[in-house]
């Protein structure tokens, strides 16, 4: 949570730079709340809205303040006045939200305009925004769109049109635990390549304990010429790279919602209908978070060769260990593979 309260320090002197004393001081003024009583939410009435300042034998002052960003309404601000000898010399408006010290710090110029009777007051979880004059929504995980009149759409970034899928991965349906230290895998057969293009996205969920508990250490795209389909067929698989591998990392900020689909940037690879494709994902023996899963008969198309094995393969030189050993009961935490 922000702090609600600030400490300001300064050193005041003469032209000659000798310390004043005696009747000399700062005044501290909350300024721009006409029409509102100041408050800060759950805390307090702000009752006195100045305070003064007065200096130590070395001519330096201390003073705590309620940080504008606590107090409601929004915009407020301090003007700060120097005072020696009972005569005002000179003043200027700061915002202060951090520790300041007023020998260096820059004042606003010109004022903040008041909060009008029917603002908007900008929060975040309950708390004042740092700004109560911009809120700026930007994120590389959601689609937003502003239809005007106030009127905002957010959807899951991860929702794309079906055009870009490179093939039809069913939903998820079930959920099973942690997967660590395990690779997960997803097969892509010629057969059902939908799209084509010059790079994927790779759409990674997972379930229950998130955030720092959801862990990649490392992930990979390649692909081999195209083989039949697991159990029919006489000729040996083909198994050596055509493309790839070719590494997929994440967004700095992703998985840090349960059940999202979070895209990968972009890797580089050709995507074709010539070629078979494999995904492989390896979760560290750090990432406790549950993963969720589809049963493989659930596509319109059945899969093969994919699901989970123990170890990295995404360093595999070639797709022997992957189709020889994977797990194949289910695709696990790949939800979409889109084409650029």
């Amino acid at each position: 949570m922000a702090a609600t309260t600030c400490t300001i320090t300064a050193t005041i002197t003469d032209p000659s730079q000798t310390s004043l004393l005696g009747n000399s001081y700062v005044k501290f003024r909350l300024r721009n709340f006409t029409g509102f009583i100041p408050q800060v939410a759950g805390t307090c009435v702000v009752c006195e809205d100045q305070i003064d300042a007065y200096p130590n034998p070395a001519g330096a002052i201390s003073q705590v303040l309620v940080c504008n960003t606590a107090i409601s309404p929004p915009n407020t601000f301090y003007t700060v006045e120097y005072w020696n000898q009972g005569r005002p010399i000179s003043s200027a408006n700061y915002y202060f939200n951090a520790n300041t010290d007023l020998n260096t710090a820059s004042n606003i110029n010109p004022a903040p305009a008041p909060a009008g009777p029917s603002s908007i007051i900008f929060e975040n979880n309950g708390t004042l925004n740092s700004s109560q004059t911009l809120l700026n929504v930007t994120s590389t995980q959601l689609t937003i769109t502003d239809f005007g009149g106030g009127q905002i759409d957010i959807e899951p970034g991860a929702v794309v049109a079906a055009s870009a899928n490179m093939a039809p991965i069913p939903p998820f349906s079930a959920g099973t635990g942690a997967l660590a230290g395990y690779s997960l895998g997803l097969k892509i057969p010629a057969s059902m390549v939908e799209a084509t293009g010059n790079s994927v996205q790779v759409g990674l969920s997972f379930y229950g304990i998130i955030g720092s508990n959801a862990v990649v250490s490392t992930a990979m795209i390649a692909a081999t010429p195209p083989n039949p389909v697991a159990g029919s067929g006489t000729f040996k698989y083909q198994t050596n790279w055509s493309y790839g591998p070719v590494g997929i990392t994440w967004p700095a900020g992703s998985f840090t919602q349960t059940s999202q689909t979070y895209l990968s940037n972009p890797a580089t690879i050709t995507v074709d209908a010539k070629h078979d494709y494999y995904v492989v994902v390896y979760l560290p023996a750090t990432c406790t978070a549950g993963v969720p899963y589809v049963s493989n008969g659930t596509a319109a198309v059945a899969y093969a060769n994919c699901g989970w094995i123990f170890g990295n393969l995404t360093a595999a030189t070639n797709a022997t260990p992957i189709y020889g050993s994977m797990e194949n009961n289910g695709i696990y935490g790949i939800q979409q593979v889109v084409v650029g």
